[in-house]
């Protein structure tokens, strides 16, 4: 056992997995199968297609509305702020 093996146990059975070639196989293994694959359904991939097209707009859609809900939320925030500074500069003793 060399001193570079990983301390965790799940790393060091990898470890030793990997010591003995039993990961090599594995992803030799893996190729074959992705190899052998058939090719994926034109309309399999249109529907993936527009389903991520459909989460897109949605997120756009609702970015922007929240945005919008900020920016709604800032200009009813200024104008309330603004509404006190005129009622407290109203309701303020003027210097003679």
């Amino acid at each position: 056992m060399s001193d570079r093996s990983p301390s965790h146990p799940e790393q060091s059975a990898s470890w030793r997995r990997w010591q003995m070639g039993e990961l090599q196989d594995e992803s030799r293994r893996s190729e074959a199968e992705r190899a052998a694959k058939p090719a994926e359904d034109p309309a399999r991939q249109e529907r993936f297609r527009r389903q991520a097209e459909l989460k897109a707009l949605r997120e756009k859609t609702l970015r922007e509305a929240r945005d919008e809900g900020f920016k709604a939320g800032f200009e009813e925030g200024r104008a309330q702020g603004q509404a006190q500074a005129w009622k407290k500069a109203a309701t303020k003793p003027r210097r003679s």
